[in-house]
């Protein structure tokens, strides 16, 4: 049955399919593809600009558990292939 309706799917979608899927059919998954469609305005409503750090965030925690980010200077560092973060 899921061979059907692959083979269907051809027929119906009408629009091809962008290059980068064409070239990795799951890098929609990773974190750089939808850093990259945010930026480029997918969705940019939701970008702004870090104004403290460590990150502290203002949603409930009782729905949303602890304030504090994840993301710790170290992280970020280790993506900046040689530069530093300035606080």
């Amino acid at each position: 049955m899921m061979r059907k309706v692959l083979s269907v799917g051809g027929e119906w979608l009408k629009y091809e399919i962008p290059a980068i899927i064409k070239r990795d059919r799951f890098n929609w998954l990773r974190d750089n593809e939808f850093a990259r469609q945010a930026l480029v305005g997918v969705n940019p409503v939701n970008i702004e600009i870090l104004k403290e750090f460590p990150i502290i965030s203002k949603l409930d925690p009782a729905v949303y558990g602890p304030p504090e980010s994840a993301i710790t200077k170290e992280l970020i560092e280790q993506e900046l292939n040689g530069m530093s973060v300035k606080l």
